[in-house]
């Protein structure tokens, strides 16, 4: 297939040759090796040459002028078959592509030898070329068996159309790292796919499967997929990473990071990182000893597994902050803690803006987040929905942590509390609502002996054996934000709290709609600050419908239709088996009383016709109903009105209804 001219047939080798007439210098061509500065955009190729065999690739590339971007077309699958791996040196500038309608993408083939299939030292792209069959075991200098497919020390970007598959570096004891690509240079991935390549581990440490960095790797496009390593299946970062857009899926790891391991800085603002799987930690992303761990933007995690901590994401040491910010963390997995985020140690860790955290599960702890021994835990924003978990559905945490934000909801617990599990919390905002724990603390558990301290917010609809909205052995101050409609199945449909003398509310605070298994018979002077709004029909907040108490059990008493100004039952409500209950009908304009009905409850009425009566307390709720009538309408004698009088007498014999219609228009027509 040599097509070529009388005037190239010296340079020894096929390709044909357009020449640019300006031709732009892109990067910066130093005397020292790898000292390519890569460029923002794509080179001004100048000259493009074919290639069809071994031969010529490995001569188009040695002969390309120095510094002058070269395009180098394959026009067929090229199978290497010597053990030397294709070299780019560092003073060219190179793209590797397909020949267009010629079957492209065309493939170089390593064939299963102990090499890398390209070396790259200068400025690589790749685009429409297939990079694969590297089986690297050897260690020539004993730095690691590393780069399957690439092993670059220069410039190397990755456009659409490029693939590197099937590599694989065996680790010895020196370890094996980037199965796909070995990055110590500058790598960009603006496209392309990395795929079922293998750091494969041989009773050695491997790392990397897909990529291994420990230069500058940005990920702008492309998907890494399906490659595996003891750690950092699809990829691994010894030096920081920032992802911006891409896919890094299906990914394995024996150890940590099924899908991105990270050492150092992390910062993800989009792109997706799904379907993942960890043998240790960190399903979907795995970061330690960085100052930032950041996720942000419309970056998705989702579908990752993990068998101990963070299906979705586990962060370690970061000592400025980890931060979720944005993005969506969704459906990921774990054996242990954290479902979707599990966060340990040093500066803070911040939940805030549009995170979405949801529909994660945790075989123990924080099936939402969980978060240790950080000097900071907050919750500022996002939506923490849909989680499951032993202990904390939502949010936990061993430590203090502040809420100032955001919203905690439809998170289940199985053990303790369905929205967040910490032993203090000072709720300052934000919303916890329609959590669920089959044990105690559906909103909140306090798990210690610490604080509560509620200054604004609302928790609302959750429910739990004991304490449907917050539960705990603590100090609990509440001084402003609404408890309503929580329950519990037991007591304490708003608090459960095991000393009442810790507990302080204050005036400004709304309890309504809350309900537990029974009501009780608390003294009336205790926990009554003026100004806190009680559920319906209490006076006071011990009923345990909103706080518990620990005391006989009390029965209400109910009255329908009753018009009365004061309460229309005696007291606060609330009575025990054999006290007496005062009701009372009250006045209705245009109507007369006509009596009491006793609806449920089986009472004796000390008078069914008297609009103020009594009654014996049972052991069981009791309603009453006020029955009313319309008065006597005497005729008026006008020509356009039409009486009526209703009278009903009442006999020993029996009973005698006289009825009578008058208008003088009935007489009228009568006549």
């Amino acid at each position: 297939m040599k097509k070529i001219s009388a005037s190239i047939l010296a340079l020894g080798f096929a390709l044909t040759v357009t020449i640019a007439l300006s031709a732009a210098a892109p990067l910066t061509a130093n005397a020292s090796p790898g000292s390519l500065t890569p460029m923002a955009s794509e080179p001004s190729w100048a000259v493009t040459v074919q290639a069809g065999d071994e031969g010529e690739l490995r001569d188009a590339i040695n002969n390309a002028d120095d510094g002058v971007p070269t395009i180098i077309e394959l026009t067929d699958d090229i199978t290497l078959s010597s053990d030397t791996a294709i070299s780019v040196p560092d003073s060219k500038i190179i793209k590797l592509t397909s020949a267009i309608g010629t079957g492209a993408p065309y493939t170089i083939d390593a064939d299963g030898e102990d090499i890398s299939v390209i070396e790259n030292a200068g400025e690589l792209w790749l685009e429409d070329v297939n990079i694969t069959g590297a089986n690297k075991l050897t260690d020539p200098d004993s730095n690691g068996v590393n780069g399957g497919g690439v092993l670059n020390t220069g410039t190397l970007v990755m456009m659409d159309g490029a693939s590197i598959y099937g590599n694989t570096v065996t680790a010895d004891e020196n370890g094996g790292c980037g199965g796909g690509v070995y990055n110590t240079g500058d790598f960009t991935m603006l496209g392309g796919t990395i795929e079922n390549n293998k750091a494969d581990i041989n009773s050695y440490f491997s790392r990397g499967g897909g990529v291994f960095n420990n230069g500058t790797f940005t990920m702008d496009g492309g998907t890494i997929s399906g490659n595996s390593a003891d750690a950092g299946g699809g990829l691994y970062s010894a030096d920081g990473f920032d992802m911006t857009t891409g896919t890094v899926s299906d990914n394995s790891a024996n150890g940590d990071g099924g899908g991105v391991c990270v050492e150092g800085d992390f910062s993800m603002t989009g792109g997706s990182v799904i379907d993942n799987k960890a043998g240790l930690d960190g399903g979907g992303v795995y970061g330690w000893f960085g100052a930032t761990f950041l996720i942000s933007g419309q970056a998705l995690i989702s579908g990752n597994e993990s068998y101990n901590y963070g299906g979705g994401v586990a962060a370690y040491y970061y000592s400025s902050s980890t931060k979720i910010e944005g993005g969506t963390i969704t459906d990921n997995k774990t054996g242990l803690d954290g479902g979707g985020v599990y966060g340990d140690g040093s500066t803070e860790f911040v939940v805030g803006g549009q995170a979405l955290i949801s529909e994660n599960q945790a075989d123990a702890s924080g099936g939402g987040v969980a978060a240790y021994y950080y000097d900071s835990t907050r919750i500022e924003g996002g939506k923490i929905t849909n989680n499951k978990a032993v202990d904390g559905g939502g949010f936990y945490t061993p430590n203090g942590a502040t809420m100032t934000g955001g919203l905690v909801s439809l998170n289940t617990a199985t053990g303790d509390g369905g929205g967040i599990n910490a032993p203090s919390l000072e709720l300052e905002g934000g919303t916890i609502s329609q959590n669920t724990a089959t044990g105690n603390g559906g909103g909140i558990f306090i798990s210690e002996t610490s604080a509560l301290t509620m200054t604004a917010g609302t928790i609302s609809g959750n429910s739990a054996a004991n304490g449907g909205g917050v539960y705990g052995d603590t100090e609990m101050t509440i001084s402003a934000g609404t408890i309503s409609g929580n329950t519990a199945s037991a007591d304490g449909g708003g608090v459960w709290i095991y000393d009442l003398t810790k507990l302080s509310v204050s005036s400004g605070v709304a309890f309504s709609g809350n309900t537990a298994s029974k009501v009780v018979k608390s003294p009336l002077d205790l926990y009554m600050p003026a100004g806190v709004t009680w559920t319906v029909p209490f006076a006071y907040g011990n009923s345990n419908y909103d706080i518990n108490w620990d005391a006989e059990t009390a029965y209400l008493a109910f009255v329908q239709d009753s018009y009365a100004v004061a309460p229309a039952v005696s007291g606060a409500n609330g009575y025990l088996p054999g006290e007496t209950v005062t009701i009372n009908a009250g006045t209705r304009s245009g109507y007369s009383f006509m009596g009491w009905t006793v609806v449920s409850g089986g009472v004796t009425l000390a008078s069914s016709s008297s609009a103020t009566t009594t009654f014996i307390m049972p052991a069981q709720n009791v309603t009453v109903q006020a029955s009313w009538g319309a008065p006597l309408i005497p005729n008026t004698g006008d020509n356009n009105a039409a009486g009526f009088v209703f009278a009903l007498f009442a006999a020993a014999a029996g009973a005698l209804c006289i009825v009578a219609f008058g208008a003088r228009r009935a007489k009228t027509e009568q006549r």
